[in-house]
């Protein structure tokens, strides 16, 4: 029997891979048996869930909070694909204020 668990990755570098978020990884479960006995914040990663281990709307937006303040005072183009659970621009909350960032969104094939 194949096993068809999934798992979503959100990854964040600039070109030359100098400049990195911590990987975040987003799974089914909120505490996977992989972690039983282990620490999740020494993991060296950001581990997040919902019930099927997708981009949420909630996870997003905490991932663009921590993505603003680590680019703060730069100019940046951030690169996303057209997954539904990215928002645009415009309907952003008021707390989260993306300045001297630029977003593209890639067009659905």
């Amino acid at each position: 029997m194949q096993n068809k668990e999934w798992i979503t990755l959100a990854i964040y570098c600039n070109g030359d891979g100098s400049d990195r978020l911590l990987l975040w990884v987003i799974g089914k479960y909120k505490n996977p048996r992989c972690f039983k006995n282990i620490n999740k914040n020494t993991l060296g990663c950001q581990y997040r869930n919902n019930s099927n281990a997708w981009m949420t709307r909630e996870i997003f937006l905490e991932w663009l909070r921590v993505f603003n303040l680590h680019v703060s005072g730069r100019k940046v183009l951030l690169i996303m694909d057209n997954f539904n659970g990215h928002i645009f621009l415009d309907q952003l909350p008021n707390h989260i204020q993306l300045r001297n960032t630029i977003v593209f969104l890639s067009q659905p094939h």
